[in-house]
């Protein structure tokens, strides 16, 4: 039986790559609901949610140019009820801008999805990717649906009463 085998062995040896890979059995579909994590984030739910305090905030540009935003301020609060109230301060040459939300915000895995009314009452979405780290619990939210792709970055820390 050894024997039979070997010069197959060293025929397939010969073939180009493209000839010698056998194609994987098609995969099952994964059902949606079943390929997520649970809504809960993999941070305990007590330093989950609190008011964190805006740090930093960088756009990235779709050439990868990146820039530092001036004068963050303000806070975000994350309810466990899965409201939220975001107080952001962004430096500009005018003045501070104010960006005021008071909305419902959903977790799935690391995503993050963000919904508000705004001041002319037409419903607004925006969402993208977050990460706590463990030993600071400082929240990093990137956000992916800030232009032709173009990223923002924000960086918050928990505020510690």
């Amino acid at each position: 039986m050894r024997l039979l085998l070997l010069p197959l062995l060293l025929f397939s040896f010969f073939l180009s790559p493209a000839q010698a890979q056998v194609k994987p059995a098609p995969k099952k579909p994964v059902r949606a609901a079943a390929a997520k994590t649970p809504a809960k984030p993999k941070a305990a739910a007590a330093s989950f949610y609190t008011t964190y305090r805006y740090q930093t905030y960088t756009v990235f540009e779709s050439s990868g140019e990146a820039t530092q935003v001036e004068g963050v301020g303000g806070t975000l609060t994350l309810q466990p009820g899965g409201t939220y109230q975001k107080r952001l301060q962004l430096g500009s040459l005018n003045g501070p801008m104010r960006f005021d939300q008071d909305g419902r915000y959903r977790i799935s895995g690391d995503s993050i999805r963000f919904d508000y009314t705004d001041r002319q009452g037409v419903a607004k979405r925006y969402g993208g990717t977050f990460q706590v780290a463990p030993n600071t619990r400082q929240l990093t939210i990137t956000i992916n649906e800030t232009g032709a792709g173009n990223k923002g970055v924000y960086t918050l820390a928990p505020v510690l009463y």
